[in-house]
This record gives C-alpha cells, structure tokens and sequence, in this order.
C-alpha cells in the first residue's frame, strides 16, 4: 500500500502557502515483457532495436550495470551460432541508458564481458550472451535506442591481406578456416571470376620458386568464387586464374604455375557469406 501526499509549494505575498484544487492522474505502467533475466529477448547478429524500461524493476541478484546498481533494467541475448565474430555497437539519446554484457546462466552468475564504453564485443561461436539495457537513475528517461552490426574480417580490404603461406621446401598442404559475415567490398575492386565483387576477404602466398599451386575452397558452407592474381595494389592487378563452382556444391578450386608470390580473392556469389574454408598445396618443381 503506498500513500501519496500532495503539498503546496510556493508561498503567497502574505507568506501562507499556496492553496488550491489539486488534479492528480495516475496510471498503472505493467512490467515489460523482458524485465528478469529469464525473459530476455533473443536478438539477430545484426539490427537496431527501440524499447522503453517503463515498468522496469532490478531483480534479485542482479549485477551492477557499469558499475551502477540496477535501476531499470530490461535484458536481451544474442548469440552467433557458427561464427566467432566482433559486434559493434552504438546508441542514440546520449548518456541515458547503459549497456552491459554478461555471459552465465543466472543473474547470480554472470560474468561482465563488456561495457559500453569499450570498442567492440567479441562473440565466440555457440556461446549465449546478455544484454542488460538500464537507465542510469530510476527518475531518468526511459526509452532507449542502439544498434550493432559484425565488424568486417581483418583481411576484408586487399591492403590488409592475411598472408597465410611461405613455401620453405618440399611438398606443402595448408588449410585456413575463417568467417566472412560481415565482409564487404571495397572501391576498384576488380570482379572476380566474372562476378561483382560484393562480400570479399583477402589472403597472399609467398612463394620463391618455380611449382604448381593448387586452391579450394571445399568444406566452405556459402558459395564462393576464387581468384588469384599479382600485383601490389587494386589498380594494377593482374588476373591468374580464378573459378566458381569446380569445387562442388558451390565451392571453388584454382590449379596453376607461379613462380612468385600472389594474392588469393575469395568472394561471396550474389553477397553470399559464411565459414571459409581455404586449401592450398603447392609442388616445387624439381631442381634442373
């Protein structure tokens, strides 16, 4: 039972208080759906999302959000089910609400894995995610808006090429797994094998002698396209060879001469992205 007291709060030219009618409106504001930590809300891997902690209450338990007990906090969880991949987040309506991220399957067992005052929010793949969103004073504003996106691979633009071979001798068989969500292309880019470049990541091979080279990108879940050229920026690549679908079920495979080094184009067909799975081998000729 709560008790509401209505006072006057000015005072008149012959000092008695101010007097009146009072009007009082009142509603009942019921609790969101995602107030406990048990009702959170499943999220994509990328979006924007507009909500309101109107009605929001801590619970027991809960975790100090930025260092700041709970007031009014409602939770999310995401979750990247192949993938180990960086978010980023952002937000509008300044410094109204804060978020917090927690792995745990409790509000007693949380673990904080980011603040929104850091960069970005690694997710490794099968792991659940919490997102609490909280105001930061009870009396505060409380609609709130943020959206968060994958961050590009590290190898997304030809100038930040992953290398991932040096021959050294004898007979060679490599094999990279990476994710490419979030990948893009980028202005100049060539169209590889006959098709726009939309969804790319880059790789180089070192390679001082005269052999065969062989790629694929079988066991890769998308559909790519693969292309290998030289040359030392965008604008004067050379094309050596490049494939769509040899590979099987979408994937692609590249067999050919080099006595150099090259860089290795894997893109997505029509935007495709997915877990990337490159194979190279190489066989050095024999010496004369």
């Amino acid at each position: 039972v709560y008790r509401v007291a209505v006072d006057g709060n000015e005072v008149s030219q012959n000092g008695w208080l101010g007097e009146g009618n009072v009007v009082l409106n009142w509603r009942f504001v019921p609790r969101p759906a995602n107030d406990d930590f048990a009702s959170a809300t499943p999220l994509p891997l990328e979006g924007s999302i507009s909500g309101n902690m109107a009605g929001a209450t801590p619970e027991p338990f809960e975790p100090a959000h930025d260092f700041e007990a709970a007031k009014t906090s409602v939770w999310y969880t995401i979750t990247s089910p192949r993938y180990d991949v960086a978010l980023h987040f952002d937000r509008e309506f300044g410094d109204t609400f804060r978020l917090a991220v927690y792995e745990g399957s409790s509000p007693a067992t949380l673990t904080r894995r980011w603040i929104d005052y850091l960069d970005n929010l690694e997710l490794d793949a099968g792991v659940t995610y919490y997102i609490a969103v909280d105001s930061w004073f009870a009396s505060s504003r409380t609609d709130f808006r943020f959206w968060w996106s994958v961050l590009p691979p590290g190898n997304d633009h030809f100038d930040s090429t992953s290398q991932v071979g040096v021959w050294r001798g004898g007979p060679t068989e490599r094999t990279v797994t990476a994710t490419t969500l979030g990948a893009t292309s980028e202005a100049g880019e060539p169209a590889h094998g006959g098709f726009p470049a939309m969804t790319s990541v880059w790789f180089s091979i070192y390679v001082p002698v005269v052999g065969t080279f062989t790629l694929d990108t079988a066991g890769s879940d998308y559909d790519t396209v693969l292309a290998a050229y030289r040359g030392e920026t965008l604008a004067s690549l050379t094309p050596i060879a490049s494939d769509d679908d040899s590979g099987g079920g979408g994937t692609s495979r590249i067999r050919f001469r080099t006595d150099r080094s090259f860089r290795v184009a894997i893109a997505g067909k029509g935007g495709a992205t997915g877990r990337l799975v490159l194979t190279w081998r190489f066989e050095a000729d024999a010496p004369p």
